[in-house]
């Protein structure tokens, strides 16, 4: 296992609508708990406030 250094960024339904086709956004489900890979252009993304939108890149050290 390694670690790396990530920078999230929460994003809103409609700011991810703006993002180009095929950005991955991480979903996380408040009421469920659970967290998916979502991306731009190819899936729905819900207006319920039940779910957090974070964009995600990698830190170099």
């Amino acid at each position: 296992m390694k670690e790396i250094n990530v920078s999230m960024w929460e994003v809103e339904p409609e700011e991810v609508a703006e993002l180009a086709d095929g950005t991955a956004v991480l979903v996380h489900d408040t009421l469920t708990g659970r967290n998916e890979i979502k991306h731009a252009g190819k899936n729905k993304f819900s207006a319920a406030k039940r779910f957090v939108y974070l964009l995600f890149e990698e830190r170099k050290k």
